[in-house]
């Protein structure tokens, strides 16, 4: 099968969506389909990319809380033509806004099927344009929820995605399916499980991963840290973002937590990423907003469970007290702490079955279940 992926995220930028196409593009070359992205443009030098990677030209650059930022020259025409020329038997956006209303405008022309993974609450994510929240959020709602009403499928990360989608989606205007995002393999490099061997007198090994950004509660995350025991505990921080350096001054001046006991990893490559989860006992999720959490599933391939505040994403992939613990409050996730790091019988069983949570979470798992959707739709 020959597809089209559109998407307005991808490298420089790093992140959930970008994280997505690595995995599931290379998994669908391996199935022996066609592939190509087309994508923004946002430096003047994109020659590292892969082979299946097409940049739409743009004029004039510049970023916005450290994101790369440019505006792209003629996506309609350019959209348009690669569709025509690569004439693929489906198109697949990852955004409703930008190239995603050119793979629209394309798909309905040219009479392809259009495919829309719904990645995000967007309107959730309205602070992050340059109008006010109040204005943005409404209008940004309103797009999209046109968008989802004229697409021919919409893929949705997590069941609490298709519930949004279907209170505002009249009844069979769009196929909706869930399907989460797949891991890249350097997350997957376990192919058994093993259990984590615990060596008395060693501080238990607590983990996050993500953006340093108001919605990923990482303050709460270091609060929560400081009411134990510092010589019991360990907490290592991954990530980037525009509160970074400010949760740094934060733990340290404010909390007066040392640095041997919070370390701060900033941007690293995956490879580090991977080893901090394999040599973490627990995985700290602070975020309540989230519509997937994929980090979730990263930890868990490499058989750390996981600690969440409740959240919408989470909620397919962490089965209480089987792989992890849901919690409400920064009290209740301080207790499964306590609780696990104190007994290794339940700590084991948590890795067992997490790991064995993460092989849904497989290249070629999500890729076939990709393609069965399309197919549907052909």
């Amino acid at each position: 099968m020959r597809i089209i992926m559109v998407s307005n995220n991808y490298t420089p930028y790093s992140g959930g969506v970008v994280s997505a196409l690595d995995a599931l593009i290379p998994a669908l070359h391996a199935a022996g389909h066609e592939v190509m992205l087309i994508t923004l443009s946002f430096l003047q030098d994109h020659s590292d990319d892969p082979s299946w990677v097409m940049r739409v030209p743009h004029i004039g650059e510049w970023t916005y809380k450290k994101n790369h930022m440019a505006i792209p020259w003629g996506a309609d025409s350019f959209v348009f033509d690669a569709i025509k020329h690569y004439a693929p038997a489906i198109i697949h956006a990852h955004h409703p806004f930008l190239l995603g209303s050119s793979a629209l405008k394309a798909a309905r022309e040219l009479g392809v099927p259009l495919v829309f993974t719904y990645h995000t609450l967007y309107e959730q994510q309205a602070h992050y344009i340059p109008v006010p929240e109040w204005i943005g959020a409404p209008c940004i709602q309103k797009m999209v929820q046109s968008y989802c009403a004229q697409v021919n499928g919409i893929i949705a990360p997590s069941s609490a995605v298709r519930r949004n989608i279907q209170q505002f989606l009249p009844s069979n205007t769009s196929a909706c399916e869930v399907i989460p995002s797949c891991l890249l393999p350097i997350f997957m490099t376990q192919k058994t499980f093993a259990p984590k061997e615990r060596v008395a007198g060693v501080p238990f090994k607590l983990v996050t991963v993500g953006r340093f950004v108001p919605e990923k509660n990482m303050r709460q995350l270091l609060d929560l840290f400081a009411c134990l025991d510092q010589k019991s505990f360990r907490f290592t921080l991954i990530g980037y973002g525009s509160e970074f350096e400010e949760m740094q001054c934060y733990a340290y001046d404010h909390l007066g937590l040392s640095p041997a006991a919070v370390t701060f990893m900033y941007k690293p490559e995956k490879a580090r990423i991977a080893q901090q989860y394999q040599e973490a006992d627990l995985f700290l999720f602070g975020s309540t907003k989230d519509t997937q959490g994929l980090v979730l599933a990263e930890s868990m391939a490499a058989g750390t469970p996981v600690v969440a505040f409740d959240g919408p994403g989470q909620r397919d992939s962490v089965r209480q007290g089987i792989n992890g613990f849901l919690v409400n409050t920064s009290e209740h996730m301080r207790e499964k702490i306590i609780q696990v790091a104190q007994d290794s019988r339940l700590h084991e069983s948590l890795q067992k079955e997490a790991f064995l949570a993460a092989q849904e979470y497989l290249p070629e798992v999500i890729a076939g279940k990709v393609v069965d959707f399309y197919q549907t739709l052909l």
